[in-house]
């Protein structure tokens, strides 16, 4: 995981202007909203008042994240058990329209797939198959890839219109335009107002998934600790 150092700094600054009443999960929500918008997305009205944990567990982490192999009736079982339906679920997945992936997220769809060292994923274009074996032609940690590889830095409906088009980079992801469950959300979010219009409200059911208020949890100084 990477990025957070930005959460630091926002954090920092906010405790200068507004000592110990903003919680570092309040931060984070925000940050999140303004990177979409920086990139070219759409905006929506964050709800504030959280509180941050008394607990960090790694353990807690792999229940929690999807693993990029997945396929849609693992993914909407995941999102269901948070409330959450198969569009929504595929709204959400729109985040992936910017970021980055590291190699061991595709790495078996261009080197291993089926157990064969040789096998490529055959439902990858060939010529994103060769892109993606010159990106990463071995196993290193070091190497990340697009998640979108049109517009990679700019928070658009493109990331939908490669999944039609057989160039998403993901497993999960390209399960979603071949299931009946979610096949038609995918086309449905191609359209830029139904999109955004759906991203926003799926984020603020989000932000209230798990929510510390009142006397629960605390205000940390300092995110990457309690204090």
């Amino acid at each position: 995981m990477h990025g957070f150092e930005a959460i630091d700094a926002a954090k920092e600054e906010v405790e200068k202007a507004c000592p110990g009443v903003v919680s570092c999960a309040d931060v984070l929500q925000f940050a999140v909203r303004d990177v979409v918008i920086l990139t070219g997305g759409c905006d929506w009205r964050v709800l504030a008042g959280r509180r941050d944990g008394l607990v960090s567990n790694s353990t807690e982490v792999p229940k929690n994240i999807l693993a990029p192999d997945k396929k849609v009736s693992d993914l909407l079982q995941a999102f269901q058990k948070k409330g959450f339906n198969a569009a929504q679920m595929v709204t959400l997945t729109g985040a992936h329209t910017i970021g980055r992936a590291s190699w061991f997220a595709f790495d078996v769809r261009i080197h291993n797939f089926s157990g064969d060292q040789s096998k490529v994923d055959p439902s990858l274009p060939p010529l994103f198959a060769s892109i993606l074996k010159k990106k990463c032609p071995s196993a290193n940690l070091t190497k990340w890839v697009n998640l979108e590889v049109i517009t990679p830095r700019r928070f658009d409906t493109q990331y939908y219109k490669n999944l039609i088009h057989k160039i998403g980079l993901l497993t999960s992801d390209m399960s979603m335009v071949a299931d009946s469950h979610t096949q038609e959300q995918v086309y449905m979010n191609t359209n830029w107002q139904k999109f955004s219009s759906n991203f926003a409200d799926a984020m603020v059911d989000l932000s209230k998934l798990d929510v510390l208020t009142v006397q629960s949890g605390e205000i940390r100084l300092k995110c990457r600790f309690v204090n």
